[in-house]
């Protein structure tokens, strides 16, 4: 990879890196820019404007069942994106009260900012689904420990009844992946490594914070541990277990969506559902227009961090 290559081997870690059958894997490498720096909260400040401009929710499947990524913005983020194209039955939001009032606003239109969380709860319900409001603070590493294990369970709860799940924050990034993360960690008992490389392929937005999920183990474990032992598959231990890429529900297209406009392209024509022009299904952004405009549209997830 060349002199200037910024990936490096950690000895110390070498038990941690360990997977089973004799595979290692490094940590996931942060790249740097030429200054030295990789300018992470710019990357991730810039991912945040983009969807806040465009009033999208980009999400990620990370296995069957369940999805991470940014806040509703619009009510039909949730009435289609979430209800009818992913089937989604319960969410876990981990954003702040403010956060809720400044960014999920736009679901609850005219409403006042400070009645934003009530009527929030309230569009789920309408809906049929189960909303489960945790908040978390995103700048706080020891409320983000304190959090997580109960957090953790409570996902844990909800898929095990048979509910397709759906974990958010404001953008998808920090608190989100660090619910599913403590989940396949904890509960499915993948190795780190493995958790880390597959959230991070599924989200490459992702910021996986290790310091807060080893710290959040313990208590975890101590918590909830022995429900966890009592459940677990004797056929699922703590070695590298390939997964089956997660199944893409296709999002119906309606009479009006499939009309296509002269200057659209000819493969256009053919499509019965909207689907990601690419091979890589698993990160998918989903933009829903104004009001006025019926055709929704769906593009590829966004690699920008």
């Amino acid at each position: 990879i060349g002199p200037d290559h910024n990936r490096w081997w950690v000895p110390e870690e070498e038990e941690k890196n360990m997977v089973g059958n004799g595979v290692y894997l490094t940590p996931v490498a942060i790249w740097k820019e030429p200054d030295g720096d990789p300018h992470a909260a710019e990357h991730t400040e810039r991912f945040y404007y983009h969807i806040c401009d465009s009033k999208t929710m980009h999400y990620s499947e990370v296995v069957e069942n369940l999805w991470v990524g940014s806040c509703p913005r619009i009510p039909e983020h949730i009435t289609h994106g979430m209800k009818e194209a992913l089937g989604v039955t319960a969410v876990i939001n981990l954003q702040k009260e403010e956060d809720v009032c400044r960014d999920s606003a736009g679901c609850c239109p005219g409403v006042p900012g400070t009645d934003v969380p009530g009527s929030l709860s309230q569009l789920y319900k309408d809906n049929d689904i189960s909303y489960i409001w945790i908040p978390a603070n995103d700048q706080d590493p020891e409320n983000k420990v304190s959090m997580l294990p109960a957090a953790v369970y409570k996902l844990w709860d909800l898929l095990k009844n048979g509910h397709h799940v759906y974990v958010y924050s404001n953008a998808g990034i920090n608190r989100a992946v660090l619910l599913v993360c403590g989940y396949l960690y904890y509960v499915l008992g993948w190795p780190y490594r493995v958790m880390e490389y597959h959230v991070c392929s599924q989200r490459p937005v992702a910021w996986v914070d290790e310091e807060v999920i080893v710290e959040a183990e313990k208590e975890f474990q101590e918590k909830y541990g022995s429900d966890v032992l009592a459940e677990r598959s004797a056929e699922s231990p703590r070695s590298y277990q390939p997964q089956p890429a997660p199944k893409i529900p296709p999002i119906q297209a309606t009479q009006n969506d499939t009309q296509s406009n002269d200057d659209q392209n000819a493969e256009d024509h053919d499509l019965g559902h909207f689907v990601a022009q690419t091979k890589i299904v698993l990160r998918r952004t989903v933009v829903i227009p104004p009001a006025e405009s019926k055709e929704i549209t769906i593009e590829p997830g966004s690699n920008s961090q």
